[in-house]
């Protein structure tokens, strides 16, 4: 792909590879050992309102593993055509991956 040519979108995409391993593992020592009533949100006037289990866990990571590959895609197909949506999309990827790195300690806090 010719976006991986590009030393600043290089950058951007490691950087978000980096943040969804660190919050992978975060996930994998952190929540690995817990049984099922995992809380997964809570509200400081109604306490906690939202639980379930490792599968509902390991699903809200994997869905900004499937957003950020769409826009990593996105990036490589209009690179040629539109370079500023390339660096757009992998600019959000970053967002993405940091967005899912405090989600995944928040959650790892909350239990």
């Amino acid at each position: 792909m010719a976006i991986f040519r590009e030393k600043i979108l290089l950058i951007l995409i490691g950087i978000s590879a980096a943040l969804f391993a660190a919050s992978f593992l975060l996930g994998i020592f952190r929540l690995n050992g817990l049984s099922y009533p995992i809380i997964l949100h809570f509200d400081a006037f109604r306490g906690v309102d939202f639980v379930g289990n490792l599968t509902d866990f390991w699903s809200i990571w994997a869905g900004g593993i499937i957003i950020a590959a769409a826009n990593l895609w996105l990036a490589g197909t209009l690179f040629h055509r539109e370079c500023f949506l390339s660096y757009l999309f992998v600019s959000v990827n970053v967002l993405i991956a940091l967005l899912t790195l405090i989600i995944t300690g928040v959650v790892a806090s909350a239990n």
